[in-house]
């Protein structure tokens, strides 16, 4: 595993648990919907993300890149709906069950010459989801945005400087 692949793992593992702990740090102030909402879109996300890594890293075994994928996403939306209801765990349980297959089926499926592509569209739409839900949990528990989230300056600097980043570290996989 290269050095990009593992940043980019080691930030979505990073972002993760920085989106669950907000939400059991607030979960007396998180409506059941809410709650419902932020499992489902981290395991969900969480899920696509990792099974596309998978389904390109384990090409010739898709089972195990399906599994891998699946666990992973059924573990992060189960660990979020966790301090909200019982709801939110099998509503975030299943999105992670979806969200790893699908991912895996795109990995395997996409061309070789794509996969740096979609890996980096796939980690910013990681990357916005967790944003929106940052924003979320801020107006749900302090019912106003945060002045973070209110200009759009932050977010393209965060954008450009992702993409920056991406591109100067040259590639993810190296097509043989």
């Amino acid at each position: 595993m290269g050095i990009p692949l593992f940043l980019i793992i080691a930030l979505i593992f990073v972002f993760t648990v920085l989106l669950i702990w907000q939400t059991m740090y607030f979960r007396n102030n998180i409506a059941n919907m809410t709650g419902m909402m932020i499992a489902m879109s981290i395991g969900m996300s969480t899920g696509l993300i990792f099974g596309a890594i998978f389904g390109i890293v384990i090409p010739d075994n898709f089972f195990k890149a399906t599994i891998y994928g699946m666990m992973i996403g059924m573990a992060a939306g189960f660990i979020a709906g966790m301090p909200i209801s019982s709801l939110a765990v099998m509503d975030g349980f299943l999105s992670g069950l979806m969200g790893g297959m699908m991912g895996a089926m795109l990995g395997d499926m996409i061309d070789a010459q794509y996969y740096d592509a979609i890996v980096k569209l796939m980690f910013f739409f990681f990357l916005s989801t967790l944003l929106l839900l940052l924003s979320i949990i801020q107006k749900e528990v302090k019912k106003n945005s945060s002045p973070f989230f209110e200009k759009p300056s932050f977010i393209i600097v965060l954008y450009t400087l992702t993409f920056i980043l991406f591109h100067q570290m040259g590639p993810i996989f190296v097509v043989k």
